[in-house]
């Protein structure tokens, strides 16, 4: 058993939580030198998640410490790593083991993060997990490989992680928001998508996260993307977000039956949404509603 296999290896307490099957194992080869990289990114993703929260009094301090935990044992691999360099490389592990225990680790952060997102906007609580299990009933349906779906999950489930940024004065705030709230408010998918960099094993997650305001024909934010040049996960997750938007009760609206969404997302076909992520969301529209626990 290799240095990092002990280090993550066994440990039911930190098991993925969110993501419920097991990550699709990374098997093609993996660069020693990026792997290096990636750990020290994860290192840096994990310390900003906690300076995001530093300053916002955070109500459930059981999550938080979560993810130090997962920052701390970050840390000690990306060390571990770093002390290997020019070494013989079987002396730390299979590498592409260790990507897939990093990915692994990441992914058991995310039921805390998410817990802390809740807390902060508890209009939308459990928002990201309903859009990740409606995501990746359409992703299968568009027969994506099952490590993109993986991703695809991440990155949904991530989609509000800029709005660990945003104060809780804003977030929560009852009234119309101000014009330089609302940037605050649009920038969020670039703050989570900043606060992901250097991690190549996320790139597409930080992919949703960045660009899943973006328009289907082009006028969305922050980029004015258009078509496929949005990425396919961004796309799905748009499609979501407004099916969970419409069948969710949220302050200021009661839940609309799903009916009402399967008539009127299609509607913006080529407008607003991907047409071939429409076709998906009819084809699995029983599968959504049962998902959602929600009456067809």
């Amino acid at each position: 058993m290799g240095l990092f296999s002990k280090l993550f290896g066994g440990r039911g307490d930190t098991a993925p939580q969110t993501i419920e099957a097991e990550p699709e194992p990374i098997k093609t080869e993996v660069n020693v030198d990026q792997l290096r990289r990636d750990a020290n990114g994860m290192v840096a993703v994990h310390q900003g998640l906690l300076e995001a929260n530093k300053n916002e009094g955070i109500e459930d301090r059981g999550q938080v410490a979560k993810i130090e935990k997962s920052h701390r044992l970050t840390s000690e691999l990306a060390d571990g790593l770093e002390a290997a360099r020019g070494g013989d490389v079987n002396m730390i592990g299979d590498p592409a083991e260790i990507a897939n225990n990093m990915l692994a680790e990441f992914d058991s952060t995310l039921d805390s993060v998410i817990a802390v997102l809740d807390v902060r906007e508890m209009d939308v609580e459990d928002h990201s997990r309903r859009c990740a299990s409606y995501a990746e009933s359409i992703a299968r349906i568009m027969k994506l490989p099952d490590d993109e779906i993986a991703s695809i999950k991440r990155g949904v489930l991530l989609h509000d992680l800029g709005k660990l940024s945003i104060p809780n004065s804003v977030l929560r705030k009852p009234g119309k928001l101000s014009p330089d709230e609302w940037t605050m408010i649009r920038d969020h998918s670039l703050s989570g998508w900043k606060l992901l960099e250097g991690v190549s094993l996320l790139d597409n997650a930080r992919r949703v996260t960045l660009e899943h305001h973006e328009a289907f024909w082009g006028g969305g934010y922050p980029g004015g993307m258009a078509g496929e040049e949005i990425y396919v996960g961004a796309r799905i997750m748009a499609v979501v977000d407004a099916f969970d938007a419409i069948t969710s009760r949220r302050s200021y609206k009661e839940a609309a039956p799903p009916s009402i969404a399967r008539e009127k997302l299609p509607t913006e076909a080529g407008e607003l949404l991907c047409p071939d992520v429409l076709e998906a969301f009819v084809a699995s529209y029983e599968d959504l509603c049962e998902v959602g626990n929600l009456q067809p």
